[in-house]
């Protein structure tokens, strides 16, 4: 991992700074030195919220200066989460402006942590280094300024692998005819959703096949996709002359733009170009929808709940009759059950202690979501987690979040 490799999985971390999955899957939690496991979301935001802190200056630093500027762009952007257009405002800059120092503020904190864990001594690639003032004007938007948009997205925008793969495919088709090959794909049955913008995506698929088309003769390249584990990959493999082509500067430069694209996307890009030989092997990581059953005689509560968990990897399976509960939670694998207590015929609370008595459904998590201040009571009876109505998206999402970690974790200890 090169520096500039280190400040894009730094960036992409504190923009996934409260996304438990975002964290735990970080490369930073091995090149930092930390304990694989439960608590390693919240460690890892310990340490890069301890780490922006540390930015701070001493209290006689005038508060115009760069260093307090540094500072309060990434306290506002990252641990506070607000979006560029607010921070701009705050700091009475444009947002092309603050663009430019948010990335000279990560390059001056990716610095530190650099030093801090030794990682000159640890990791391959140069010392980090000050670019070039005088290289590019200052209002000329570098590459990462182009592709601010990709790292500033939240986290949980689950998109199906396959209908990407087979648009850039489709989309790469007419450059393929015009050198004379053609392309192929192979995608497996079962492929999952990845958390990825699919524009990004698809921008750095094309900018592989781009090279991999110009790379090829005879058949042309293949495009395969297969999951592996909890992650999925996808491999563009081409076949040349055979002599070793020297790749044009034209090609590195995609090969750049892709791999920047790559860790964007919390992916790994791996090229391997030998004899005329191309292959490139892109790893992300893969996400199953995840059912969650919610239990509520209130048609309005249904579609609030639907709402929140729109763009998210929860797939909600709803009733309003508590009686088909047991049975929706066995048909579906339900992971979690979110519980209203207050309905007419079987009400909340029976239902929860017939729940927690069959064998199929005792371990389920159970979510009580009510108006009643029972907290005490749902935990008495085996509720997991307690949330009082009304109830805002994160809270929800949250809720969702702690049982379904702690369900992912037990089945894999």
């Amino acid at each position: 991992m090169t520096f500039d490799e280190f400040v894009t999985c730094l960036r992409d971390a504190l923009t996934h700074l409260y996304d438990p999955d975002g964290l735990r899957y970080s490369p930073l939690t091995e090149i930092l030195g930390l304990t694989p496991g439960v608590d390693v979301p919240m460690t890892l935001r310990q340490v890069l919220s301890e780490a922006v802190a540390s930015l701070q200056p001493e209290s006689d630093t005038p508060p115009g200066s760069s260093v307090w500027r540094a500072h309060d762009v990434l306290t506002y952007r990252y641990i506070h989460q607000l979006a560029q257009k607010d921070v701009a405002r705050q700091m009475a800059v444009s947002v092309r402006h603050l663009r430019r120092m948010q990335t000279r503020a990560l390059r001056t904190l990716a610095t530190r942590l650099w030093t801090q864990c030794h990682l000159d001594q640890r990791v391959a690639g140069p010392e980090p280094e000050v670019a070039d003032a005088k290289a590019i004007p200052s209002d000329v938007p570098t590459v990462d300024d182009e592709l601010a948009w990709v790292r500033d997205l939240p986290a949980g925008q689950l998109s199906p692998l396959a209908p990407i793969v087979v648009e850039a495919v489709e989309l790469a088709r007419s450059l393929a005819s015009q050198h004379g090959v053609s392309l192929h794909e192979s995608l497996a049955d079962e492929l999952s959703f990845v958390d990825v913008h699919p524009t990004a995506l698809r921008e750095a698929l094309l900018s592989l096949l781009g090279v991999a088309i110009r790379q090829s003769v005879g058949r042309g390249p293949t495009v395969a996709v297969r999951p592996s584990g909890q992650q999925v990959e996808i491999e563009i493999l081409a076949e040349g002359t055979g002599k070793g082509k020297v790749m044009p500067q034209d090609h590195d430069a995609s090969l750049s733009i892709a791999e920047k694209l790559a860790l964007l996307c919390r992916g790994r890009l791996t090229v391997r170009v030998d004899q005329g030989r191309f292959l490139a092997s892109l790893v992300l990581p893969a996400t199953e929808w995840v059912p969650i059953l919610v239990v509520d005689d209130n048609p309005d509560t249904l579609q609030l709940m639907e709402r929140y968990v729109w763009g998210t990897r929860y797939q909600l399976i709803t009733t309003r009759d508590p009686e088909e509960a047991p049975c929706l939670i066995e048909q579906n694998r339900v992971q979690a059950v979110v519980l209203d207590v207050m309905m007419p015929g079987t009400d909340g609370w029976r239902l929860l202690h017939q729940l927690r008595q069959r064998s199929a459904t005792a371990e389920v998590p159970i979510i009580v979501c009510t108006v009643l201040a029972q907290e005490e009571l749902a935990l008495s009876l085996g509720a997991n987690d307690f949330l009082r109505k009304p109830v805002s998206r994160s809270t929800f999402i949250a809720a969702l979040d702690r049982q379904v970690s702690r369900q992912e974790t037990g089945s894999r200890s």
